[in-house]
């Protein structure tokens, strides 16, 4: 992968939100893919779950790959799921889906007048052919 594209997240090591005018309780990762004859693990690192009973649910073109519920002791867990290299071929830019259904409302003046809507802090994610 040679780029990717994170919609919906504040990249910030101080806070796990996802920002906007609007409150949203998804984020989308874009990237460039590379054929591939097998399937994809991904590896998401999250560092920091800032509310007990935080579901996370990812897929790709309705799909789900993962859910899971992360609670407070699950900082530093390391999620793992699979992509299947039919999805994983199917487009020349690979849309990774985020829901975060359980977040709730930060503080609104932590970083501006955007809305800030916080669950999960995201540390890395990592495609392994």
């Amino acid at each position: 992968m040679k780029y990717a594209i994170i919609e919906g997240f504040l990249q910030q090591d101080i806070r796990s939100i996802s920002k906007g005018t609007n409150i949203g309780k998804n984020a989308v990762i874009r990237i460039l893919r590379d054929e591939t004859d097998q399937n994809v693990m991904a590896n998401l690192l999250i560092k920091k779950v800032y509310y007990d009973n935080q579901k996370i649910k990812i897929s790709i073109n309705d799909k789900m790959l993962y859910e899971d519920v992360l609670n407070a002791n699950d900082k530093n867990k390391l999620i793992t799921f699979e992509i299947p290299k039919d999805e994983w071929n199917k487009n020349d830019i690979l849309q990774l889906d985020l829901e975060f259904p359980d977040g709730k409302l930060g503080d609104p003046f932590a970083l501006g007048e955007e809305t800030l809507f916080m669950s999960i802090l995201l540390e890395s994610i990592v495609f392994i052919k």
